[in-house]
């Protein structure tokens, strides 16, 4: 059924029917724009339902945003603290008078499992960025079969450069709790283990830099200490000779 624009003959009609209860003629025009007005209301009541249905989903997923916020929160606060129980038991174990405390065996066949830390060569790198230098580094603890252990322990990592004159200077220290170190560790193809990202101002040292060395400290508590100092791959502006650094 399709609907037409009424014409002259139907508006001198419905005049006419109008007349008989003594309601005044409605002028032509304004009967021809009589639909376009009605279906102008009706759009904006419907404009204001979608907005109001909109507005009602964001105002829940933003609730949803919040209760997950404060759950991650919650979980943070209870891992930390499970790091540090654990921390204390380790330390405990370490001691003569409280052999008799250990830890679940999948947590202590992995604690003592660990007997070296090594630095992944093929994806530690270091470069400079303007006036900073960036070093990306993996760290792998190990077992005696030399292979990767995950295991959660307190990490040292420290950034010294090798400038022209053959000298050792620190530019960058920084160390990771247990906590912090369980969210570095990250698992890949050949690059599993402390995933560690250290930026530090090497302005003063602009074309000074022949070689970057890491030092790294793993503690996993009491004598449980692992060490390693390596050079890793640079890119950046470089001079000198290759002579040993004066340590």
């Amino acid at each position: 059924m399709s609907w037409s624009r009424p014409g002259p003959e139907s508006n001198s009609l419905l005049n006419s029917f109008l007349s008989l209860f003594r309601v005044p003629a409605i002028d032509p025009v304004c009967l021809r724009l009589l639909p376009y007005i009605c279906l102008l209301i009706l759009t904006g009541c419907s404009l204001h339902d979608e907005e109001a249905a909109l507005q009602s989903q964001l105002r829940m997923r933003d609730a949803e945003i919040r209760r997950l916020n404060g759950r991650v929160e919650t979980l943070q606060a209870e891992l930390k603290d499970q790091d540090q129980e654990l921390q204390a038991r380790r330390e405990q174990q370490n001691s003569a008078t409280s052999r008799t405390v250990g830890f679940s065996a999948e947590t202590q066949a992995a604690w003592g499992s660990v007997t070296d830390v090594q630095l992944h060569a093929l994806t530690s790198s270091s470069k400079l960025e303007g006036n900073r230098l960036v070093t990306h580094l993996v760290l792998q603890p190990l077992d005696d079969q030399k292979e990767v252990v995950k295991v959660a322990g307190e990490l040292t990592v420290t950034l010294s450069v090798i400038d022209t004159d053959n000298a050792v200077r620190r530019i960058a220290s920084q160390e990771y709790s247990m906590t912090d170190t369980r969210e570095l560790w990250a698992r890949g193809l050949v690059s599993t283990g402390y995933h560690v990202d250290l930026a530090a101002d090497a302005g003063h040292l602009a074309g000074q830099i022949r070689k970057v060395m890491v030092s790294v400290v793993l503690n996993l508590g009491g004598d449980r200490k692992y060490t390693v100092s390596e050079f890793v791959s640079y890119s950046g502006t470089s001079s000198g000779s290759d002579e040993q650094p004066e340590l």
